[in-house]
């Protein structure tokens, strides 16, 4: 067919490809084409065509030869970048934004697909750095604005893309990927009580994105309204995958939802039972992932410590479903199928976690790594990008190595096995997921579980439990899957940094209460505080008149409303002497410590930080222990100290104790001054350090 003129050609064809018929429109090109051979808008056009129809060599050809005839236009460079990309030619790709961005620095789609690629790289500071150029020329483009909020979270720089995706927002209000990047931001800076009205406004704006019904569904999950989760993360995982084939990783993380804060002892067995029947049916159905640290995530098994049951059980079953459902688990580094002894060489420790900064898991670890004897031993810290601090600045420098790790699960345990290390340390398996689906490889001869997450991991790979022996009893190995390696009594679970300035205590009455009223005084987390703990405070409050009961709002609003709500429900008129305080800094926090007449543990899952604060401040501290390492921290800091006033035998005794300590000025002074006079034994101890050394020569080669 012959056409009269180009313009004639090319609205035939535009109307094809408005009526859907890409074919139709596509071989109207191709005629063009024949009558204007190499024509650069015609050659641009059927470069599009055929990307719309997923044909991405046919397109790379055509926008190859349109910047043959056209080398100075950019937009034919980026187009050819996007085809080159999605034909897996990614070198390619970025060389070709590059030249794209040189034609023209403002065109923005080049700069964030280059930055893209960057980040995919691993180079976060040059992608961070292309994108600010870019800002600087158009301030006004919310799409940079993503990107490079993007880019931050990718550095760990969370804060910093808050206020990135808030400039979007600001840029684009009516956008439903603005609220969506939002609110995800938020979601995963913690702030996830903010983040719910971002997430339910980009679901109502786009109800076709997969992506913002996931995120509501995530956030949603963590608030604990679980039924309304379950059906926005059912709709993500339909539109996210195939017809009739849901994408496997969201529903599965639907179907192992746990509540953070259990209405009951009787709602926390009906929901591990859910929990084990979703990973049966999961284990055997047809869904298989290929990298479970995207598509899962954390799953709710976090919470399933918090419960006062053992998890070894539960955790094979889920290391069984996950082995079964994602065959990229299985890896083995090479060093590891023929380990040679380090009789003469040191010995390479290595310790992944995302915590190795300013954190409770940070507080435990640095002055193992700025201590263990050196040239014996080298230490190679693997973790992932986090805004610096001071703490995360001292393990770079007491560090042998210190790597950053890529998000993904393959190129991860690439870079831990590249490392060729003797020991590998996972400090907290279960507090996030990327450590927890690294720790399914072999990625060093000798792997231990530290109890930063103190519960068992239910994995084969991990050879050791590292625990303290003060904390663990006889039926300790009936919670772990793992055999335990033991830190002996005579010296402390960790190598703790001595406190700085303390501040004083507050006073009664700026805290609203008389001088005749006594302070009974709960610090924990919401998910740690179990129903059992709700007949204490009852039980506190029925033997004595004056106590006024408070904990202190931690994490989420919902949270803390959900446990305040059972609390009250099981005091009944007891509870106008009951509340939940606001949260406050960490210097208010210790000053408020100061004030309670005692401080009340949680069962089944005691403090750790926590009751070391309170002894700092010298607030005695009422325990009931259990039978391992997460019931028993603060009896066997209390041993450690030599000061057991606070150590209860049953729920009975725990009542007694915090009555008479708390109504007995004199005997809590004799107390607290005791503590004080015993700080140094919880502090600074090298024992601990000294100890671990020993386990390293055993494991290692036997030298004692």
């Amino acid at each position: 067919m012959a056409w009269a003129d180009l313009q004639q050609a090319v609205a035939h064809a535009s109307a094809a490809a408005a009526l859907g018929d890409l074919s139709a429109a596509a071989a109207a090109y191709r005629q063009a084409l024949a009558q204007w051979p190499e024509h650069p808008a015609l050659l641009f056009n059927l470069g599009t065509t055929l990307a719309d129809q997923g044909d991405a060599a046919g397109a790379a050809d055509a926008f190859a030869r349109v910047v043959v005839r056209a080398p100075a236009f950019a937009p034919g460079h980026h187009n050819l970048g996007n085809a080159l990309r999605d034909a897996g030619r990614a070198d390619q790709a970025t060389a070709s934004y590059r030249l794209a961005l040189s034609l023209d620095p403002g065109l923005a789609a080049s700069r964030i697909a280059l930055a893209r690629d960057l980040l995919q790289a691993g180079d976060v500071g040059q992608s961070v750095q292309l994108l600010q150029e870019g800002l600087r020329l158009q301030p006004q483009q919310a799409g940079l604005w993503t990107e490079l909020g993007r880019a931050c979270t990718a550095g760990g720089e969370g804060l910093r893309s808050i206020e990135c995706h808030r400039r979007t927002l600001e840029l684009a209000p009516d956008q439903a990927f603005a609220h969506h990047n939002l609110s995800a931001a938020l979601h995963a800076q913690g702030h996830t009580d903010e983040a719910l009205p971002g997430a339910q406004q980009a679901v109502a704006l786009d109800p076709g994105q997969g992506a913002a019904w996931e995120n509501l569904g995530n956030v949603l999950a963590h608030q604990g309204d679980l039924a309304a989760a379950r059906p926005a993360l059912a709709r993500a995982a339909a539109l996210l995958g195939r017809p009739g084939r849901p994408e496997p990783g969201i529903a599965l993380r639907a179907a192992l939802l746990l509540p953070a804060v259990p209405e009951s002892r009787r709602a926390i067995g009906h929901s591990r039972a859910q929990f084990a029947e979703a990973l049966r049916d999961h284990r055997s159905g047809p869904c298989s992932l290929t990298d479970p640290i995207q598509q899962v995530g954390l799953s709710s098994a976090f919470y399933l410590a918090y419960h006062g049951l053992p998890n070894r059980d539960l955790m094979r079953q889920q290391a069984a479903t996950y082995r079964t459902l994602c065959p990229a688990l299985d890896f083995t580094a090479r060093h590891c199928l023929e380990p040679t002894d380090p009789v003469s060489r040191p010995i390479r420790v290595g310790i992944v976690s995302r915590y190795l900064r300013d954190h409770t898991i940070g507080r435990y670890l640095i002055r193992l790594v700025q201590h263990l004897a050196r040239p014996e031993f080298q230490v190679c810290l693997l973790t992932w990008p986090s805004a610096p601090d001071r703490l995360s600045a001292a393990f770079k420098a007491a560090a042998d190595e210190f790597l950053l790790l890529p998000q993904g699960l393959a190129e991860a345990q690439q870079v831990i096995a590249a490392a060729q290390l003797d020991v590998l340390l996972f400090a907290d398996i279960g507090m996030e997921p990327a450590s927890y689906f690294l720790a399914f490889a072999r990625l060093a001869p000798v792997q231990c579980a530290f109890y930063g997450h103190p519960d068992t991991t239910g994995l084969d790979t991990i050879d050791h439990f590292l625990s303290w022996a003060p904390a663990e009893t006889a039926a300790s190995s009936d919670w772990y899957h793992e055999p335990l390696a033991l830190l002996p009594a005579d010296c402390t679970y960790a190598c703790l940094p001595a406190p700085g300035p303390l501040p004083a205590a507050a006073t009664k009455e700026s805290l609203g209460l008389s001088g005749c009223q006594r302070l009974y005084l709960c610090v924990q987390a919401p998910y740690k505080v179990h129903p059992d703990f709700d007949d204490l405070v009852a039980g506190v409050m029925t033997a004595d008149p004056s106590a006024r009961v408070a904990l202190v709002g931690r994490g989420l609003r919902a949270w803390n409303a959900a446990l305040d709500r059972r609390i009250r429900a099981r005091l009944g008129p007891l509870a106008g002497r009951f509340s939940v305080l606001p949260e406050r800094s960490y210097s208010d926090y210790l000053a408020l410590l100061g004030a309670a007449d005692v401080v009340l543990d949680t069962p089944h899952f005691c403090g750790g930080a926590t009751t070391l604060d309170a002894m700092m401040m010298g607030a005695p501290v009422i325990t009931w222990p259990g039978a391992v390492l997460r019931s028993r921290q603060t009896l066997a800091l209390s041993l450690r100290m030599g000061v057991t006033d606070g150590v209860a035998l049953d729920a009975q005794d725990y009542v007694q104790r915090a009555v008479l300590l708390a109504g007995d000025a004199a005997r809590r002074a004799d107390v607290s001054h005791r503590m004080n006079q015993a700080q140094d034994q919880l502090f600074e101890d090298l024992g601990m350090v000294r100890a671990f050394e020993g386990l390293l020569r055993r494991w290692t080669s036997g030298r004692a």
